[in-house]
């Protein structure tokens, strides 16, 4: 049948029931009803019902079929025996899902029977079965027994079939509706007329149901209409934003202010803005009115104080032109917060009288009122503190409140190295340990005469300027004025010499004064025989001296020419191994992040299908930027990751899946492939799978699915395709961010290719 959900209170859709049970029982117009009709109407004004998804869902295919909607009852296979849509009820302010609830999109639903051993039957005795001409009625209801699905039933007195006769409803539900529960408020579903049959089998009331009357109520909780609380008429806008306030709305004063209750409302504040307050109270008695939302903004240039009120702007974006106040004004509750951000201007003193807090150009402020007095609770900056360049290099002040980096400028950790590539300018003195300079092939300074350097074109020698640093190893020669210096005919003629050889006066000299004397020698005779040992002639070159010295010659080496074009370059360090052949080689990596970031976007999948990760979409994912071999592609079907050829990638990749309520069991993919036509390619490089066995109970899953794969693409090839795809058989899924690490892809190039 089709049409409003409440039709099967009529007659008017009795011909679409399945089974032998139709509608009867009517609110129409010269029908006759019974009395679950009324008590359903209460327990649907105070708040007991069945919650109808489809209400609120427009689309939805069995919105307008009652017969298909939770909590319908049609006679099925046997004549004894009812099938129950599923669904969710709330008795006695709590939910409760009935006869398997959902599954899915769509009501689950349960089968069952009327006979004496049917765990749903509520009565306090067994019930009797119909004799020949027996008619009765019973009441199908939903009640707190977990246990059993929430479904239970209650069997009214029989009575003989005659004219002007019909059965009594029974009622014992209505203040027990079934021994050792706590909640004792029901939803009746149906009431079933039934008839004596012969029974066989587990019919051993001899029933046989003739009517299904539709007793339903449903209750829609959403959406939630509010109309604005004001002392004036409609349409004025005067402000009722206080439990004193809203105590006071009719000259006889109401008592909400002194009662345990809490209230929600919508009024206005004194801008004439909607806003929606709460109030309640402390665990100390005292009463508090609160701003539920919306939170307003304040983005201007103010060039005088400020003053804001409950109710008024919470967030405030300010440029002064000049130093300004920002101060309450009026009360407010604990917890009421307040947010100051000046990106750039003056100064502005936050509650001026009390706290006298300064935000100051570049800084943020969150305050608190504590219920006395207003607290800071966080200081931020409105520039991002985030470091500059690449790692190593030397943070700076960019004089705007962040950091900026120069090349020229960075620190080794390794190998404890500060380097600066440019001049070093000290004002002061530097106490270092050693000084150790490079040579260069010209004076490097600023100031060429101030500079002390060594001059690789004159043997490393250290000089000031252009000027050469004595040595102690150096000659008279070395000077440029060493001809300046007295040499001996010059120190004769100036003074006569005092002694000689210990002879004083005039002294004539003799052989024995010379170098070659016989007694009075300038050599030892030690030193001369040392001498007289050298052979005449003697070459400190010759090769064999030279070899006997341990030399080694160009005849004792087999691979001459190798040796002497010996580049250091070529061969292995130590670090690497011990021979080229076998050393460590460098590697040129190259890596690629691609993270889900949208963490208010779910992605909904019907079970059994394939969805693919739209790697390229930039609104939903980011990515730490291509690499020449490594590149996010955006294609008009499926987004996938381009793998240049000639390299060796490592993959590793991780997806949160979340399915829907079911009980069926759970099949769950996570596909690696190069395609997207077929199951061969959606997992050519590898998957994970994990199965969950199906449950008693309708309950949904969350899964954290993980990958890491080496994918080789030969060099004679051409590039490859990652994709990436979620699939979870008999149960529809969504794939979702959180905190930007449960959904993402790394992929590294390790090396190069093997093949």
């Amino acid at each position: 049948m089709t049409g409003n959900p409440l039709s099967g209170h009529t007659a008017a859709n009795q011909a679409s029931m399945t089974g032998s049970g139709v509608f009867t029982d009517s609110l129409e117009d010269g029908e006759h009803i019974t009395s679950p009709s009324l008590t359903n109407m209460l327990e649907g004004v105070h708040g007991n019902g069945i919650i109808l998804e489809e209400d609120t869902a427009s689309t939805a295919s069995i919105r307008d079929r009652p017969e298909d909607l939770p909590g319908v009852c049609e006679q099925t296979t046997n004549p004894h025996q009812i099938s129950i849509q599923g669904g969710h009820a709330i008795l006695d302010g709590v939910l409760y899902d009935f006869a398997n609830g959902y599954s899915g999109a769509s009501p689950s639903s349960i089968d069952i029977k009327f006979n004496s051993t049917s765990l749903h039957y509520a009565g306090v005795s067994t019930p009797s079965a119909l004799t020949s001409g027996q008619e009765a009625l019973i009441v199908v209801y939903i009640s707190s027994d977990t246990a059993n699905k929430c479904i239970s039933w209650e069997m009214g007195t029989p009575v003989t079939t005659a004219s002007n006769t019909y059965p009594t409803t029974p009622s014992a539900f209505l203040s027990n509706p079934k021994s050792g529960l706590d909640v004792t408020q029901t939803i009746v579903l149906a009431v079933i007329r039934v008839v004596y049959v012969l029974g066989s089998g587990d019919n051993d009331l001899n029933i046989s149901i003739t009517e299904s009357n539709d007793k339903r109520v449903f209750v829609r909780p959403t959406p939630l209409y509010l109309t604005p609380v004001t002392t004036g008429a409609v349409n004025d806008k005067t402000a009722v934003d206080s439990h004193t306030a809203l105590d006071a709305l009719h000259s006889d004063t109401g008592n909400f202010t002194a009662s345990r209750l809490g209230a929600i409302w919508q009024s206005y504040n004194s801008d004439e803005h909607a806003n929606l307050y709460y109030s309640s109270k402390d665990s100390g008695g005292t009463r508090h009115t609160h701003l539920l939302g919306p939170t307003r903004i304040d983005v201007s240039s103010p060039s005088t104080n400020q003053t804001f009120t409950f109710g008024s702007n919470q967030v405030f974006v300010l440029t002064p032109s000049t130093t300004i106040n920002l101060d309450p004004s009026g009360t407010f509750p604990p917890g009421y917060t307040v947010f100051v951000s000046v990106p750039s201007g003056s100064t502005v003193t936050f509650d001026s009288a009390g706290i006298a807090s300064n935000v100051v150009a570049t800084e943020a402020t969150m305050f608190a009122y504590d219920g006395s007095a207003w607290k800071k609770v966080m200081v931020s900056g409105t520039i991002s503190p985030a470091s500059s360049g690449a790692s190593g290099l030397v943070q700076l002040s960019d004089g705007a409140g962040g950091f900026t980096s120069d090349a020229d400028l960075s620190w080794d950790a390794g190998a404890g190295e500060l380097t600066i590539d440019g001049k070093l300018t000290v004002t002061g003195l530097i106490d270092p340990t050693g000084l150790e300079l490079d040579p260069q092939a010209a004076n490097p300074g600023g100031v060429a005469a101030n500079t002390l350097w060594l001059d690789s074109g004159a043997s490393n020698r250290p000089k000031i300027g252009s000027n050469a640093v004595m040595r102690a190893s150096d000659n008279i020669s070395e000077l440029t004025n060493d001809a300046g210096f007295t040499d001996a005919a010059a120190a004769g003629a100036a003074a006569p010499v005092q002694s000689v050889n210990s002879a004083t006066g005039a002294v004539v000299l003799d052989a024995d004064d010379l170098a070659d004397g016989a007694t009075n020698v300038m050599m030892t005779t030690s030193e001369r025989t040392k001498l007289g040992g050298i052979e005449a002639n003697a070459d400190v070159t010759d090769a064999t001296n030279v070899q006997a010295a341990g030399a080694l010659m160009d005849s004792e080496v087999t691979n001459l020419a190798a040796v002497k074009s010996f580049d250091p370059t070529a061969y292995a360090t130590a670090a690497q191994g011990t021979l080229a052949d076998s050393a460590l080689q460098s590697v040129a990596f190259q890596h690629l992040r691609v993270n889900l970031t949208n963490n208010a976007l779910t992605f909904g999948t019907n079970a059994g299908t394939d969805y693919f990760l739209q790697v390229a979409e930039t609104s939903d994912y980011s990515n730490t930027g291509n690499t020449t071999d490594i590149v996010v592609t955006a294609h008009a079907t499926e987004d996938y990751i381009s793998l240049g050829a000639g390299g060796l990638y490592m993959v590793v990749v991780s997806v949160e899946i979340f399915t829907a309520a079911t009980t069926a069991a759970q099949d769950f993919w996570l596909q690696l492939g190069n395609g997207t036509g077929s199951s061969t390619a959606i997992r050519n490089w590898g998957t994970a799978r994990l199965k969950k066995a199906p449950t008693s109970t309708s309950s949904d899953s969350a899964v954290n699915m993980q990958k890491t794969v080496i994918i080789d693409v030969p060099s004679t090839g051409s590039d490859e395709k990652l994709y990436v795809a979620a699939r979870v058989n008999n149960s529809n899924f969504t794939v979702r961010a959180y905190d930007n690490n449960r959904t993402n892809i790394t992929v590294t190039r390790i090396g190069a290719s093997t093949s």
